[in-house]
């Protein structure tokens, strides 16, 4: 998978043969987020995978990424050759949905499934197929920061304990004595931070704090 960084959920491995030829296929559904010029999404993908056989076996996979908060859905479907290099039996279908805009912060609870299905031409038969329901927390980090005498520069507050830190911040202007980072994260089986950090104004009474559910920005 080509991303910054890359959470494998759960992976299912299994042979299947016909008359003398092995075939390895591997199934899986990863979840991360991305951020973007103050906006973040949460991202959904799931893969079928095997090297390829003369069988010339034909995969479908359906991913489908849901907020249980607000009823969104987002659905993709994909068929072999649909991984980015020259394998034609690897299939992915990529799902996201919003959670940061530059007015709310929209996380909770989502619901990640993936179907992934396949044929083998050669024997005119269906292959096995694969489920994942895999449910997904999601929230967001505030750290608060205090700035240094005569710098730009931040450090996180002594007893600030979230999920995702911001240890320090170096900013092009002053932004005042308190700034708070956001981080947002997905959580399964731990703690699963995004890769860049979002600024907003803070103050003396701010607080380390996790943030999950509707929230407005720009927050207090």
């Amino acid at each position: 998978m080509n991303h910054a960084t890359r959470y494998v959920l759960i992976a299912l491995l299994y042979f299947s043969s016909s008359a003398l030829v092995l075939a390895q296929r591997m199934d899986y559904a990863d979840s991360w987020v991305v951020l973007s010029n103050g906006s973040a999404s949460l991202v959904g993908s799931a893969v079928t995978d095997e090297p390829y056989t003369s069988y010339g076996h034909e995969y479908y996979v359906t991913a489908t990424l849901t907020s249980e908060e607000d009823g969104r859905t987002a659905v993709s479907w994909a068929n072999g050759g649909s991984c980015g290099y020259s394998n034609i039996q690897c299939t992915r279908a990529d799902v996201s949905l919003p959670i940061l805009t530059n007015d709310e912060l929209l996380t909770g609870n989502f619901f990640l499934e993936s179907i992934h299905e396949g044929t083998c031409p050669y024997y005119a038969m269906n292959l096995s197929q694969a489920y994942f329901g895999i449910p997904l927390l999601v929230g967001a980090s505030v750290t608060v920061l205090k700035k240094a005498l005569s710098t730009n520069f931040y450090t996180k507050i002594p007893n600030c304990s979230v999920a995702c830190p911001v240890d320090q911040y170096i900013a092009g202007s002053n932004l005042g004595q308190f700034i708070q980072g956001l981080v947002p994260w997905v959580y399964f089986y731990g703690y699963q931070c995004a890769p860049g950090v979002g600024i907003y104004p803070g103050s003396s009474l701010s607080t380390c704090r996790e943030l999950v559910g509707v929230v407005n920005l720009p927050f207090p």
